[in-house]
């Protein structure tokens, strides 16, 4: 009986080292499965099996420098809003992929009323056109474009209720809608130090209710749509400012008319 017994126990011991050997092969392969892509940027696409490349372009440390073909600034116009965009240099004339500076020239009256806001998200496209958006809201602050010096604390969206409190406090000075915005810009937290987003979107609503986007390609960018369009999938082609424009504009030309937008 003794031996009978210490067989059965001998049988479960291997059985269990066999089962609990196969139990932690498969939970290691489950958590290496699992905590691989965290080690990528958050919402990284990959196309068969490479990774995305971003139509946003490495700029000179100065925009005098920047190349004759390249649009360092964007333009968006729409009957509600009028959107322009610029790449961030600092103090020291470093360009910041990671920030936006982003003026509003033109905005609807209605935008006057409490009810209205306007949110900064980002995403981007792979060269397959498959999208990415992240959907965590931006958050920015108001500069004075006259000197840059600071206008508001961060926000993450964009209200005229909160926007002139903001400049009556920093600022020591009301201002009438039309006049804050012709006076001062915004600078954006894109949070993507590698460049690795591509458009900027912005969603207006009303009553928390969504009422529309605007999608603007962040600069810098190849100015001349062919060129753009050549390593780029549709869905980003199509936002090119110049989209099937004539071929025979230069991309000096484009750029030209895209960086007398900056500001």
């Amino acid at each position: 009986m003794d031996k009978i017994t210490n067989s059965i126990i001998d049988q479960i011991r291997i059985n269990y080292k066999k089962y609990f050997f196969l139990f932690s092969l498969l939970l290691n392969i489950l958590i290496f499965i699992g905590c691989g892509p965290q080690n990528e940027e958050a919402g990284f696409i990959k196309s068969n099996g490479t990774n995305d490349n971003s139509s946003r372009l490495l700029v000179p440390d100065t925009q005098a420098n920047a190349p004759k073909d390249i649009a360092i600034c964007n333009q968006l116009e729409d009957p509600l809003i009028t959107i322009q965009l610029k790449v961030f240099y600092d103090q020291y004339n470093n360009y910041r992929p990671d920030l936006l500076r982003l003026y509003i020239p033109k905005i609807h009256s209605e935008f006057e009323k409490s009810n209205y806001h306007i949110v900064f998200r980002k995403w981007k496209a792979d060269v397959k056109g498959s999208t990415y958006q992240d959907d965590t809201p931006l958050n920015f602050w108001a500069e004075r474009k006259s000197d840059q010096a600071l206008g508001s604390p961060l926000m993450d969206a964009l209200q005229w209720k909160v926007f002139s409190t903001n400049l009556e406090q920093f600022v020591g000075k009301s201002y009438i809608m039309n006049d804050a915005f012709s006076k001062f810009n915004f600078v954006i937290d894109l949070k993507d130090p590698s460049g690795s987003f591509d458009v900027l979107k912005l969603s207006l609503y009303k009553d928390e209710e969504w009422v529309t986007d605007w999608n603007i390609l962040l600069p810098a960018f190849y100015a001349h749509p062919t060129t753009y369009a050549t390593e780029q999938n549709s869905v980003l082609a199509q936002l090119h400012p110049f989209y099937g424009q004539d071929n025979s504009t230069s991309g000096t030309e484009f750029a030209n008319q895209l960086n007398s937008f900056c500001f």
